[in-house]
């Protein structure tokens, strides 16, 4: 007796703020490649517990205690994935290779991703944000593998940590997501204008009369919709009740 096996595409996201994108993009892609068996792994099991752990409570904490750190660390990562853009456009160009160093090929993570190819072969690999793909990056070159890598940017504004040269595709939700990939070099064939796939969340509905009851509002006062990103939006719900 024969067995045939089927081909994988591996979706990593972040437990946090993708789980919902996660859902949708999986039954999407389940629809429209039966031929693939999706294997979903949150950033709990290509960084580690504790790993993530520390880096969700070290965000929220400086977001919250030392924006203006937050704000200094922000700046000196963007002149930082300048440089880098730069170096690797100079080495495309010159045809030199990128060269993965000791502290690459020691970092758990990577080591992590590497074993997700080496286990699953997929023939796609999808992430759904900037760290995730820099690990699967390396992780490609350490392992030699042919795997292609889909950069899903689900972000409002292009973050520069997205812009690397070995993405096989991107998949972005607007035209200034585009136009930003664009002027940092990437080819235009290698970007779609997808939207963003986002299962419906489940949680319990609520009446407009419920909703203000339980958020705490009363009379005829504005409604704010706040969104604090990677840094959770409890991290600066007070500065926008002081503002109030």
């Amino acid at each position: 007796m024969s067995i045939r096996w089927k081909k994988h595409l591996v979706i990593l996201y972040d437990k946090h703020k993708n789980s919902l994108i996660c859902d949708a993009l999986e039954k999407a892609i389940g629809s429209a490649f039966p031929e693939c068996d999706i294997v979903t792994v949150d950033d709990v099991g290509y960084l580690g517990a504790a790993n993530r752990f520390w880096r969700v409570k070290s965000s929220r904490f400086y977001a919250k205690n030392a924006p203006f750190f937050v704000k200094w660390m922000s700046k000196i990562k963007e002149k930082k994935d300048d440089v880098r853009i730069k170096e690797e456009r100079g080495m495309i160009s010159s045809g030199e290779q990128d060269k993965i160093t000791l502290s690459d090929k020691r970092n758990v993570a990577v080591t992590r991703i590497v074993n997700i190819i080496n286990r699953f072969h997929p023939v796609v690999i999808v992430t759904t944000n900037r760290y995730a793909l820099k690990l699967t990056l390396l992780a490609r070159k350490l392992t030699g593998s042919d795997v292609k890598v889909v950069a899903l940017v689900s972000d409002f504004a292009l973050s520069r940590g997205f812009v690397r040269s070995g993405v096989d595709l991107y998949l972005v939700e607007n035209e200034m997501l585009k136009d930003g990939l664009m002027h940092f070099g990437v080819d235009r064939d290698k970007i779609i204008l997808s939207g963003m796939p986002f299962s419906e969340d489940q949680r319990p509905k609520h009446t407009r009369f419920e909703a203000r009851k339980l958020l705490g509002l009363s009379g005829d006062l504005p409604l704010i919709v706040v969104n604090g990103g990677d840094y959770c939006t409890a991290t600066i719900k007070d500065k926008v009740v002081r503002l109030l």
